[in-house]
């Protein structure tokens, strides 16, 4: 809807069993930085693996891989610590990076939601 709720009613919406994404775009002072990576829980690593190897084959970045949520410059993440996953998919100040965003963006999304699909059916 319209109503962007503060994150510690956000993560109320979503049960520890359900699969919840959470896409950010990442950012770096130095223009080069590039890829996708993931930030979550280990129980949730399996997935995040198969998830940034498809994201990086689909834009031809670099697989940053499936990180610890402490491994960026928060040490706890609410949204992690309620069972989700922060996904960043690529540098925002990468201009090659966001121009391969861009051109599949689209092929992207059909992707991402297969996975997500795969993930729920062997559940």
């Amino acid at each position: 809807g319209a109503v962007n709720l503060p994150l510690r009613e956000a993560v109320k919406a979503f049960k520890p069993s359900d699969l919840a994404l959470e896409f950010h775009l990442n950012a770096a002072a130095a223009p080069t930085a590039t890829g996708v990576e993931t930030l979550s829980a280990p129980k949730d690593y399996a997935f995040c693996k198969k998830l940034t190897s498809l994201l990086a084959s689909t834009l031809g970045i670099t697989d940053r891989g499936a990180k610890p949520e402490n491994s960026g410059q928060h040490s706890r993440l609410a949204f992690v610590q309620a069972g989700g996953i922060i996904v960043e998919l690529f540098f925002l100040t990468n201009k090659t990076d966001l121009g391969k965003y861009f051109a599949k963006k689209e092929v992207l999304a059909k992707e991402v939601a297969k996975l997500i699909v795969e993930h729920a059916d062997a559940q």
